[in-house]
């Protein structure tokens, strides 16, 4: 069902995406992106484009309208997926008015010149349908957040035609290092759901169109990972000015709507200006998929690309960093492309004889930069591929992948994300339990113990809990056997009068106890289920023999050890 409706959603939030572009864009700012397919040229002779007068404005307007959106629907004031991470690790699903008001706010903010891209917003959209139909038939949290990646691997699938990377992506993107192992096969299902009903509609291919690229060497792995070592410092620089630039407006003291309205204003500036100077600054505005295109075929000169790889990374920045409604994933993708570009214009100048294949270098820069960016590798990996439909450079596009997330382990573009599982809020509960099924009771106990005599005084217990800060202590008989437990309020609650009177008068007989050999687990769940502190630990041979005492903070303490000597490990 997820699936089903992940789907719909796509087909209307292309169709809107249509209108938008035809009706902002197009129509008042009378920008059309070039189309490689139909031999026009990239650049246009600085200048000479006639609404420059106008489309400076666009951004800005839509910028606005955007952000009057998000202030009265918070969730789609962050980019998209940002927005699912956030609300899977804390499973405060977004509401419902979530799904038409990222719809709207997207098409306002991209349509009408802001950097971003649509895939961040249909991730939210379907993991909110995802959320809300798992709150509609009664579903506890687990499914729900299960039902959550379904739907946002769903809508990816739709939009960006990756069926397959859209349902990895879904279950890592979670996570810096780490998974979500058991939502992979019904991401799957959800996925391929969707994307089928996005095709039977529009009967879209790739998003792009590369040359036949094939591996043809081992000597070119030294090549791929050098490219994912530069990927790898654009990245660095690309997550430090986009953060910057969200701490900078965050920091403003003026009205939200505002914010994205500014950062609109200086990607319209900033288009304009490099659009004057270059004839190509316009591909700065919107999605900017003509940016990858051209640079899949070489068609894009070594200035020019280092023109648009500093002015996308900017225009990206104000746009997102303003709180503006879009995603950062499509912008993140052509930041990678144009690296590769790059990168392959450096070794065609450094040396000339040299049979560079830039468009492989462009590719192969799009999954190393995804790859570092969001760390997700092998998502990464596979999408770039079904983006493509290039399945021969894949020792390239692993290599390099490898190579600069392995440098930029400290670095991501999302917030939100979570180490891994034992991190998340979300599992807190099965991954605190998962810990203590591993320490058995003996290893977290308390072998010397302060016990009480049944015929010491009353007074002697208040006594050693104000002296030792225990607040519970067992009884035992002359021969060391088990006869009860006496806490504190058992004591409080005995007349002052007559608290010279012997143990054996308030202590509990009825006793709850735990064997040496138990898990930690099973303590715990004792614990919880009786609403006590403590658990005398006995003889599984002799129950009357006392060895010890388990109390919450020595499950507290042992807990911590363990988890931290599993996150080194890690």
């Amino acid at each position: 069902m997820v699936g089903v409706l992940c789907g719909i959603a796509g087909v209307v939030f292309y169709a809107l995406f249509h209108v938008g572009f035809t009706l902002l864009l197009s129509g008042i700012g009378g920008y059309s992106p070039p189309d490689l397919l139909a031999g026009e040229p990239f650049a246009r002779p600085p200048g000479t484009f006639e609404r420059l007068h106008i489309i400076w404005l666009l951004p800005a307007i839509g910028g606005l309208l955007g952000g009057l959106i998000a202030r009265y629907v918070p969730e789609v004031a962050m980019a998209g997926t940002e927005s699912y991470i956030r609300a899977f690790h804390t499973i405060r699903g977004s509401r419902l008015i979530t799904i038409p008001a990222e719809m709207l706010g997207a098409v306002l903010t991209i349509c009408s010149g802001g950097s971003a891209g649509r895939e961040g917003p249909i991730v939210l959209i379907g993991s909110t349908i995802g959320y809300q139909t798992g709150r509609l038939f009664g579903k506890g949290d687990r499914m729900r957040r299960l039902l959550m990646v379904c739907g946002a691997a769903g809508g990816l699938s739709a939009i960006f035609r990756t069926p397959f990377g859209a349902a990895l992506f879904a279950s890592a993107v979670l996570y810096k290092k780490d998974i979500e192992v058991d939502a992979i096969l019904p991401a799957f299902i959800s996925s391929i759901i969707s994307y089928s009903i996005f095709y039977g509609v529009y009967r879209a291919g790739p998003v792009f169109i590369t040359p036949a690229y094939t591996f043809e060497s081992p000597s070119e792995l030294v090549l791929y990972s050098l490219l994912g070592a530069f990927v790898a410092l654009v990245a660095i620089l690309y997550a430090t000015i986009y953060h910057s630039a969200i701490g900078v407006f965050d920091r403003l003291h003026i009205p939200q709507p505002i914010k994205p309205a500014l950062g609109g204003l200086g990607v319209g500036l900033l288009a304009v200006l490099v659009e004057r100077e270059t004839g190509v600054g316009l591909s700065l505005l919107g999605m900017g998929y003509e940016l990858v295109q051209y640079a899949l075929f070489g068609t894009i000169p070594l200035l020019l690309l280092v023109v648009l790889l500093m002015g996308k990374m900017l225009a990206t920045s104000l746009t997102l960093g303003s709180r503006g409604v879009g995603g950062v994933f499509a912008p993140t993708l052509e930041v990678g492309a144009l690296s590769g570009g790059l990168f392959a214009g450096l070794l065609t100048l450094a040396f000339p004889s040299m049979d560079v294949h830039t468009g492989a270098f462009v590719l192969i820069g799009m999954a190393a930069m995804l790859s570092c960016a969001t760390k997700a590798p092998l998502a990464s990996i596979v999408m770039v591929t079904e983006l493509t439909g290039n399945y021969f450079l894949l020792p390239g596009l692993m290599l390099a992948s490898t190579v600069s997330l392995l440098m930029t382990t400290r670095w991501s573009i999302y917030e939100d994300q979570q180490v891994d599982r034992l991190h998340s809020p979300a599992h807190m509960y099965e991954m605190t339990m998962d810990v203590l099924e591993r320490i058995r009771v003996e290893e977290a106990m308390t072998r010397e113990v302060l016990t009480f005599a049944p015929h010491a005084s009353i007074v002697d217990v208040l006594d050693a809990v104000h002296t030792t800060g225990h607040r519970g202590y067992p009884v035992v008989d002359e021969t060391r056997g088990l006869v009860g437990i006496i806490t504190y309020r058992d004591a409080e609650r005995v007349p002052i009068e007559q608290r010279g009177g012997p143990v054996s008068s308030a202590m509990t007989t009825q006793l709850i106890t735990a064997y040496p050999d138990e898990t930690l687990a099973d303590a715990l769940r004792r614990l919880v289920a009786n609403g006590i502190s403590r658990l005398p630990v006995v003889s599984r041979d002799d129950p009357k023999r006392l060895v010890g005492i388990l109390t919450e903070r020595d499950i507290v303490v042992a807990h911590a050890r363990v988890s931290a000597t599993l996150r080194r490990g890690k």
